[in-house]
């Protein structure tokens, strides 16, 4: 008797381990990974990428004239949580050199800092600045 409850403590456990390892599995960051491809992908996204590349203002007022806020937040969030997958190691910083984290940034960054003012939150989109200023100084090397 003892033997069999054993034997199915062992199955039960098994079984238990085979769910634990499966939701391991269905980790957060593949998810992430394909949330991040479906904004890429997305028309809305890409033509937020152009209209901001596309633009000659370097003022906060002139980007959300020539960009929109709704456009511009999104290609900043983007960008902020890309630069956060890298600052906790979970995507390579080679990977992230493929991304131009340094040109945006300089392209945005007076509306972000604008932002920031705006809402208080001196910190928001910090990632996506550090990593920019660490690419803006790796392509100045």
């Amino acid at each position: 008797m003892l033997e069999g409850a054993t034997y199915l403590a062992f199955i039960v456990g098994a079984i238990v381990a085979v769910y634990e390892l499966r939701d391991i599995k269905k980790d957060r960051r593949l998810d992430v990974l394909m949330r991040m491809e479906e904004m890429t992908v997305n028309r809305e996204f890409k033509e937020a990428n152009c209209k901001i590349w596309r633009s000659k203002e370097t003022t906060a007022e002139g980007l959300e004239k020539d960009v929109s806020v709704v456009d511009l937040t999104m290609v900043a969030d983007y960008n902020e949580f890309l630069a956060e997958l890298v600052t906790e190691g979970k995507v390579d910083l080679n990977v992230a050199e493929l991304f131009p984290f340094a040109g945006l940034w300089e392209k945005i960054s007076p509306w972000i800092k604008a932002v920031r003012v705006e809402v208080g939150v001196p910190d928001m989109w910090g990632d996506f600045e550090k990593i920019a200023k660490s690419q803006a100084a790796g392509l100045r090397k």
